[in-house]
């Protein structure tokens, strides 16, 4: 959208000019007479993130065919990952609306998280039974760690605590990344207050470190090793964030939460 409209988003850019600013200014240069679509296929991974009208707009424009007409895959968690859609409809509706005749097909085989990883994640959030399989094997003794804190200071020493456990199991500073709900975690704190956290680098895109970031930062990607933190509250969004957060992790998976509730530590099975 940027090269389209020959502009570069503001660093302070929010969800208001990622839904409605950028893709209008590129769908103004996109219908321009002289304008031609320049993809004879789209593939859109994370679709539910898109299903706005003025993102569609704009992907219809750089179609050959358009979304009527043209050919596509799109690729979508709409009931358990729709993190930036709140209060919104979850867009299934609008795209089916959009692209008439589209054949749903729904994907009930786990490729990313060890079996113990992807069946905590359903559990915590209450989605048991989304995945009839899971294609990876299991290798760790023990691959989901729940650790209750009741102090933002007891939270640092268990993050600490947490990056030196899967620094002694042998993941690397590249392959473990904090995740939470909100910019104002635990990892941020950390670095803000020069607390003794180990490896932390500068953020989700520093590879040279122990990378950190919200979980809304992190959609899509995933790391060997993940540290969820600050897991607390009552909102009704916390199970969609809970189960993106910890499907972010292949093989280990270590919260740090102030609910009771949760399901407890959960080993492999042999």
């Amino acid at each position: 959208m940027e090269r389209v409209a020959g502009i570069a988003s503001p660093a302070d850019a929010g969800p208001a000019w990622d839904n409605e600013g950028l893709p209008l200014a590129a769908l103004e240069k996109a219908t321009e007479t002289s304008f031609a679509p320049p993809y004879d296929f789209l593939v859109v991974d994370e679709a539910q993130d898109v299903a706005s009208e003025a993102n569609l707009d704009f992907l219809d424009a750089m179609l050959v065919g358009g979304l009527s007409a043209g050919r596509m895959l799109l690729l979508g968690d709409f009931s358990n990952q729709n993190i930036f859609r709140s209060g919104l409809d979850d867009g299934r509706e609008t795209i089916e609306r959009r692209v008439p005749g589209i054949a749903p097909i729904d994907l009930d085989t786990n490729c990313r998280n060890r079996r113990a990883v992807g069946e905590w994640a359903e559990q915590a959030s209450g989605r048991t039974g989304l995945c009839r399989a899971f294609r990876r094997g299991e290798t760790h003794e023990r691959a989901v760690e729940v650790r209750t804190y009741r102090t933002r200071d007891e939270q640092a020493r268990l993050l600490d605590d947490a990056v030196r456990q899967l620094r002694s199991e042998g993941f690397g500073p590249k392959d473990v990344v904090v995740l939470a709900p909100y910019r104002d975690s635990a990892a941020r704190r950390a670095i803000d207050e020069r607390l003794s956290v180990s490896t932390l680098g500068t953020g989700i895109r520093d590879r040279s470190y122990v990378r950190w970031g919200t979980i809304h930062e992190f959609k899509g990607m995933e790391a060997p090793a993940v540290i969820l933190t600050d897991i607390s509250g009552t909102s009704e969004r916390l199970p969609n964030l809970i189960y993106a957060g910890a499907t972010r992790a292949q093989d280990r998976l270590i919260v740090l939460t102030t609910i009771d509730g949760l399901p407890a530590n959960r080993a492999v099975e042999p």
